[in-house]
């Protein structure tokens, strides 16, 4: 996290995606939530000072600054990447540590999404003079973010929950549009291997955005679900997925294709490899166990070695200890120096997280298919449905006696079902039922 004396110049991506890392990773005794909070704060608050002619001081204008560099000086400049990347660091930053969002964050974020959104271009860029065509990974950081606020976010009285006004800011239907539009392309284009317009990276990320908004964010009783027809089935999507795995290289990673955008004076911003691997892992998780997983499995095993064998270590002049990370290859000079960078370590890291944590869901789903017992159930009108049918009983502790169904749905179903929407892991995972035959154990 930045120090104190970094005062408001805070690199809003960069620190974004340390967040991301932290939270998405639990490691709360590195950073606890008042760091994360503050740090959240101060990114805000240091766009402010950015643009403060013309600004006129209204929220409006103080998160366009978001969107604009801190050596802004080009009055047309437009960067929604530091945008998305600082949406979905706050939702995940509050998901995780289960706060509620202040009234003045709210509004923040509701003046982004409206200004990331507006139009029947969204997400359109211009860096330094250059307009640049919206990237499909700019779309999927964006819904989601937003899609983390469905369960977050408590309103006061009076109020609606921020997910339904966020819902209501979104041209949903230009948003689906767009998106569909990429990945029926690139979706071609990979296929013929077009060796000038294929970008498998694009292919990927626009297959998880629309995975997103078709089982998430269109669920939604706010929105037309007309616009469901009009999106490529999952089928097809994952059709998309696989085509994306078939461009890996031999050494596990992907080549560079389009950037997002272009930095003068450091170059290419690319979306790397393993966000797209991050998002597959987020979204089709269940699809890939039920396709070919031991093809994917491979597939994934290679973007492991492939950290393994480019795991980066460098020591700095005059610092007494060494750092390790990776390098995603955009910019030259840290490259030839065998230095790794933050955001891409941070990257690296959350894939791993998501990899483990989406092994450990396969095993588990592997584990119970093959003793025919019932997995999880998400919704709560079912897993009322289940409970009622089972055949209560009694059982004895401390010389009292107890219902045997309300001790599981407050010993382990509640507790399993908050950390599930918190992404925390569970201290209790079982109960071990023991006694004569008709009691009520299987």
């Amino acid at each position: 996290m930045p120090s104190q004396d970094h005062g408001r110049n805070i690199q809003v991506a960069t620190t974004s995606t340390a967040i991301l890392t932290i939270v998405m990773n639990n490691v709360k005794d590195v950073c606890e939530w008042k760091d994360l909070s503050i740090t959240i704060n101060r990114m805000i608050q240091n766009v402010q000072g950015r643009l403060q002619k013309g600004a006129g001081g209204n929220i409006k204008g103080k998160i366009k600054a978001i969107m604009r560099r801190s050596d802004e000086n080009i009055s047309d400049e437009h960067n929604p990447f530091d945008a998305v990347l600082l949406l979905r660091a706050i939702s995940y930053a509050y998901k995780r540590h289960g706060k509620s969002l202040n009234g003045d964050t709210k509004k923040s974020i509701k003046e982004i999404v409206s200004l990331l959104s507006a139009g029947e271009n969204p997400l359109w860029m211009r860096i330094e003079g250059i307009s640049y065509p919206p990237h499909p990974a700019l779309g999927y950081w964006l819904i989601d973010a937003i899609s983390k606020f469905i369960d977050r976010d408590v309103p006061n009285e009076g109020e609606s929950p921020l997910f339904e006004e966020l819902v209501d800011v979104v041209q949903w239907e230009s948003l689906a549009r767009w998106l569909s539009r990429v990945f029926y392309q690139q979706c071609s284009w990979c296929t013929i291997q077009d060796s000038v317009r294929s970008d498998p990276i694009s292919l990927a990320m626009a297959a998880s955005a629309l995975r997103k908004l078709r089982e998430e964010v269109f669920k939604s009783p706010s929105i037309n679900n007309d616009i469901l027809y009009s999106i490529p089935s999952t089928k097809e999507l994952m059709f998309g997925v696989k085509t994306f795995f078939r461009y890996q290289e031999d050494d596990g990673n992907w080549r560079h294709y389009f950037p997002i955008f272009y930095y003068k004076g450091t170059g290419a911003n690319y979306c790397w490899s393993y966000e797209a691997l991050e998002a597959i892992l987020n979204e089709f998780s269940q699809d890939i166990l039920s396709d070919d997983v031991e093809y994917y499995l491979d597939r994934l095993e290679r973007s492991v070695s492939w950290l393994n064998h480019y795991r980066l270590t460098y020591k700095p002049d005059g610092v007494d200890r060494s750092f390790e990370g990776w390098n995603a290859g955009g910019r030259i000079r840290s490259l030839e120096g065998s230095i790794p960078e933050m955001w891409a370590t941070g990257v690296a890291h959350i894939f791993l997280r998501k990899l483990r944590d989406t092994l450990s869901y396969w095993i588990q789903q592997e584990i119970l298919r093959g003793f025919g017992a019932t997995v999880f159930i998400d919704d709560k009108n079912e897993r009322e449905e289940v409970f009622r049918n089972i055949v209560d009983s009694c059982i004895y502790a401390y010389r009292s006696k107890y219902p045997l169904i309300d001790t599981i749905k407050k010993v382990v179903a509640e507790p399993l079902n908050m950390n599930r929407m918190r992404d925390e892991e569970l201290d209790v995972r079982s109960i071990l039922f023991f006694g004569p035959p008709g009691t009520g154990k299987t």
